[in-house]
């Protein structure tokens, strides 16, 4: 999903993986990718058992975290060779300023920098990210650049949302090149401005975008708004509303193994319940069945039931039919100035939530720290960044996230904490 992380400055060809000197050196200017990052010396073929099968490469994984300050957004991009230590070193991290984003598909990585309004596409070779071709979006009026994809299982469609717009724009990841726009006005609501959320692709090539209606987030259409773009006809085919349950901020959702798509509407991130919106309501977990483009009439439901009265906050699969979330109690909320300081309060718990018996189980060993934005699968871990920092309206300052590996059993493991907000962790290998 879109979930609205950010990454990367691009001059440099040579990217340093961070977790160790000589993994991957630091590079200054344009680096040649073919030059070896260490020895290439190898051992006389007659002395090498040909029965012998050759050492697995080390695992090593990538972090990228967005780190904000009063000033600026600075991203910084780590590796390490395991997540079960703290292998990263931020003080070795490269830096990135003005924000962005990072995605991984098919061997490739590509950075989205906001500030530029470019696309660059790497590899990783030789334990060092490579620079390659670079797409640039100035001039187009997109407000916000994202490298995450949305058409699943074709490598020469990708697409950006422009809200403000009203459009699609589709770009081209193998010849990285902007194709086409694609027209959203079917979105539009006279006299409201909307907000993208959000977007989940499906195989079918039906792309659902989650939506919401606000003019400056002092006014909400207070009801849950989905669109169901076809990538097949490039048209906004359906928009589904459910006017029993609220906007959606767009903080979790998923497939599920049977590619049913669980959807999460959170009162905008607790927006229309906090300050005296009006027409508040309460969350609500919906669904989507694999090949159906309508929400699923038998299935809705209300997880402050099973919360305790607690509000919950993102929904991230943890497999089986179990997601995660954190939860506020509902008497905590108006004790802080806005939304953004109840964000970071200690007041968040973790809690399973089983979307079959809609029962919840606390995760007893997290402890009740911000809210965590983004989930992440990794080697079939549940990975869930937690994280604190001094909040003062937009201004987020001294932000730090600790990643929680989240089982089933309701346990929870802390991993590593790393400054700023995770913006992305992937396996490298």
């Amino acid at each position: 999903m879109t979930s609205l992380r950010t990454l990367l400055m691009g001059s440099m060809l040579l990217l340093a993986a961070c977790g160790d000197d000589e993994e991957a050196p630091v590079g200054n200017g344009a680096l040649d990718a073919s030059v070896p990052t260490g020895s290439t010396q190898t051992p006389d073929a007659a002395t090498i058992d040909a029965a012998t099968p050759p050492p697995a490469a080390e695992s090593l994984y990538l972090i990228a975290t967005s780190a904000n300050t009063a000033d600026e957004t600075n991203l910084l991009l780590m590796t390490g060779k395991t997540l079960d230590q703290p292998s990263f070193d931020p003080s070795k991290a490269l830096q990135f300023p003005g924000g962005g984003s990072v995605s991984y598909r098919d061997g490739f990585y590509y950075v989205a920098e906001t500030e530029k309004q470019t696309i660059t596409r790497y590899t990783f070779e030789n334990s060092a990210f490579v620079k390659g071709p670079t797409l640039s979006l100035l001039g187009k009026g997109i407000t916000y650049i994202s490298a995450y994809f949305e058409v699943a299982g074709d490598s020469t469609r990708a697409f950006i949302i422009s809200p403000e717009q009203l459009k699609i724009y589709e770009w081209n990841p193998t010849t990285m090149t902007l194709t086409t726009t694609h027209d959203l006005s079917a979105l539009a609501k006279q006299g409201w401005g909307q907000e993208f959320r959000g977007s989940f692709s499906r195989s079918d090539g039906k792309l659902f975008l989650y939506w919401a209606y606000t003019n400056d987030r002092k006014d909400f259409i207070n009801d849950f708004t989905l669109g169901v773009f076809d990538t097949k006809t490039n048209t906004v085919s359906k928009v589904l509303v459910d006017s029993d349950c609220p906007t959606t901020a767009g903080f979790g959702g998923y497939f599920d193994e049977n590619e049913d798509l669980y959807l999460f509407a959170d009162s905008f991130g607790l927006f229309t319940k906090f300050g005296g919106f009006p027409n508040p309501k309460d969350a609500c977990i919906l669904r989507i069945k694999k090949g159906s483009d309508e929400l699923d009439p038998t299935f809705r439901l209300k997880p402050i039931q099973a919360l305790g009265g607690r509000e919950p906050w993102g929904l991230y699969y943890a497999g089986n039919g179990v997601a995660y979330t954190t939860a506020v109690d509902a008497s905590e909320i108006n004790k802080y100035a806005s939304v953004f300081e109840l964000i970071y309060a200690p007041v968040h718990s973790g809690w399973l939530i089983d979307t079959v018996k809609n029962t919840a189980l606390e995760v007893k060993n997290v402890p009740p720290t911000g809210v965590g934005f983004e989930s992440y699968r990794v080697d079939d871990r549940l990975l869930v960044p937690r994280s604190t920092g001094k909040v003062q309206i937009f201004d987020v300052e001294a932000s730090q996230s600790t990643i929680y590996d989240i089982r089933l059993d309701g346990s929870a493991t802390p991993l590593l904490s790393l400054p700023g907000d995770i913006a992305e962790i992937t396996r490298i290998r």
